[in-house]
């Protein structure tokens, strides 16, 4: 059994002056969940003893790189020195943190898709789409046709859940 948990980026909007939308998956086995999670934990307790930053506070690129993005908690770290190292301590950590992870993303160029023969009133659809397919070819091909969820949080829940429904019954894309 594998869990992907999945995070967005960008606007999936057509109307939206966000230029991008995308989603990225986190693969674990269900059996390193636990000592993953330990290991995140005890990340996080570093970032709180070495900067300060609360331990359930969100953290994200953005916010570091400009802080108009970010809450109190980023701009208490000081300047864009701190809070550069802070980020370079997080990056580094990943692949101690999930070493038997595999990551999938998409990025949809919203400024090249308007020419192409995607449905450009939806692209949250056209990336989880692509997301599910890759998920399911990945658990298929490298995982022997193991079971895996997604997870996600609660941006879009109907949407996709409408859409992974849908492609259970027919999905046009060959795996």
């Amino acid at each position: 059994m594998y869990i992907m948990y999945v995070d967005e980026s960008g606007d999936p909007g057509s109307k939206s002056t966000v230029r991008h939308f995308v989603l990225s998956g986190l693969i674990i086995p269900a059996t390193d969940w636990q000592a993953s999670f330990e290991r995140h934990h005890q990340m996080r307790r570093h970032l709180k003893s070495q900067y300060g930053f609360p331990v359930r506070e969100e953290l994200h690129a953005s916010a570091l790189v400009d802080t108009r993005y970010g809450g109190e908690a980023i701009r208490n770290l000081g300047g864009r020195r701190t809070r550069m190292r802070l980020f370079q301590d997080v990056m580094q950590s990943i692949p101690s943190i999930f070493p038997t992870g595999k990551i999938i993303s998409i990025f949809v160029d919203k400024d090249k898709a308007v020419n192409s023969n995607f449905n450009r009133e939806n692209y949250l659809t056209i990336a989880w789409d692509y997301l599910a397919n890759r998920y399911n070819r990945f658990l298929e091909k490298d995982c022997q046709n193991s079971p895996g969820i997604i997870v996600g949080d609660e941006s879009a829940n109907a949407t996709i859940r409408a859409l992974l429904r849908k492609m259970r019954v027919h999905n046009p894309i060959s795996s």
